[in-house]
């Protein structure tokens, strides 16, 4: 048994090695499910994402049809480089597609960085801006290359 502290509440817990992976909230950062959630959706997003969501996301989809981080094709996600929750902001340069596994990431990475820093959002959209779409330029360039 590995001891563990909860992300959210900060309640002790234990739990069995083996079902530490890393790769979602399995890997023990949280005692419960309803901990989870708090922590990830702390406000209440809108399931929509607002008004025309799906012409938006196709667009941007359109616009880069591949993962601004690993170039894959498949599955692509659109990702909002800072959460809709925070400024409802759909305009395409606050959204970047994601295969679902670098979606995940950016998501998590976006919530520890959030709630580290509490920084200036428009300070902190541009840097993660600039990050995605250094990325997503090199991945685009490659795609020219080989073809």
């Amino acid at each position: 048994m590995i001891h563990r502290v909860c992300k959210e509440c900060g309640s002790g817990f234990d739990l069995a090695k083996y079902l530490l992976s890393g790769k979602t909230n399995a890997s023990g950062n949280f005692c419960c499910r309803p901990c989870y959630e708090t922590w990830l959706c702390r406000t209440n997003p809108d399931p929509a994402r607002g008004y025309g969501w799906r012409a938006i996301r196709i667009e941007a989809r359109r616009r880069a049809p591949f993962c601004a981080d690993c170039g894959a094709t498949k599955g692509l996600q659109v990702h909002h480089i800072i959460p809709y929750r925070l400024t409802a902001d759909n305009g395409q340069d606050n959204l970047v597609p994601l295969c679902r596994k670098h979606h995940k990431i950016a998501e998590m990475a976006f919530l520890e960085i959030e709630r580290a820093v509490m920084a200036d959002l428009g300070r902190l959209k541009m840097i993660l801006e600039m990050e995605f779409r250094a990325r997503q330029d090199a991945i685009r360039a490659s795609i020219r290359v080989a073809a």
